[in-house]
């Protein structure tokens, strides 16, 4: 939902993670293997329809970051 696309934005400092990830040029699966979490997990957190636990935003943080 757009709650949670909004809520995610906030905890990635501002950053949305399609973009991030698109301006990688990296698949949804790439990105799942960074930051070892499933395609479905990422799928789920790109479309707002779930949330990263915090095990997961902290390595999606990370990932923004280097």
């Amino acid at each position: 939902s757009a709650d949670n696309n909004s809520l995610l934005r906030e905890l990635l400092d501002g950053r949305d993670l399609r973009h991030e990830r698109t301006q990688r040029r990296m698949t949804q699966a790439q990105l799942a293997a960074q930051v070892g979490a499933t395609l479905f997990a990422i799928n789920r957190w790109e479309r707002g329809v779930g949330l990263p636990c915090a095990v997961y935003l902290v390595r999606l943080r990370r990932w923004i970051a280097a």
